[in-house]
C-alpha cells in the first residue's frame, strides 16, 4: 500500500513497535460467549433491517476491539493496528466499513426520500467482511497470527 518495499517495511516496523507497546489481550471465554450471542442477535437482524444490523456489526467489532485492549483512535488507526496481529482480515475490515460509512451516508442524504445507493447485496457483502474480522478478533489466545520478524 505503501507504494515502494522499503517504505511499507518501515511501516509494518512502527506499527508493530507501536502495537508492543499497548496491552493486547485475548478475550476471556465468558466475554466470547456474550459476543458469540450478541453476533447472532445481530446476524439474525439482517433478513428485516440490514442497515441497522450491518451498524450493529460495526458497534460489535468496536467492543470486541476496545475490550482487547486496541486503541480506539480513529478507523485508520484501528486498522492499521488490526493489520499487524490480523494481517488476512484487515482488507474485510476496511471494506466493511467503507459499506457502513456508505449506508450512513445514504440514510442522512436520503431522509425522507426512501433512496438508498447502497444495495442489500452490498450490504450483505459488508456484513460478511464484518463476520470474518469478528470470527478473528474471537480467536482464544494461542490461535492468533501475530506478525512476527
Amino acid at each position: 500500500r505503501e507504494g515502494d518495499v522499503r517504505r511499507g517495511e518501515s511501516d509494518l516496523m512502527a506499527r508493530r513497535e507501536r502495537l508492543a507497546k499497548l496491552d493486547i489481550r485475548p478475550l476471556p471465554p465468558s466475554s466470547r460467549d456474550a459476543y458469540r450471542h450478541s453476533w447472532d442477535q445481530t446476524q439474525a437482524r439482517f433478513v428485516d433491517n440490514p442497515a441497522d444490523a450491518l451498524h450493529q456489526a460495526d458497534t460489535l467489532i468496536i467492543a470486541v476491539m476496545q475490550e482487547r485492549g486496541y486503541p480506539m483512535d480513529d478507523f485508520e488507526q484501528r486498522a492499521a493496528d488490526i493489520s499487524v496481529d490480523h494481517p488476512d482480515v484487515v482488507q474485510h475490515y476496511r471494506t466493511a466499513h467503507d459499506v457502513s460509512t456508505r449506508v450512513g451516508d445514504d440514510h442522512d442524504a436520503s431522509v425522507g426520500s426512501g433512496v438508498s445507493d447502497v444495495s442489500t447485496e452490498d450490504m450483505r457483502q459488508g456484513f460478511v467482511h464484518y463476520r470474518a474480522l469478528f470470527a478473528e478478533l474471537l480467536e482464544p489466545e494461542g490461535t492468533e497470527h501475530r506478525a512476527t520478524g
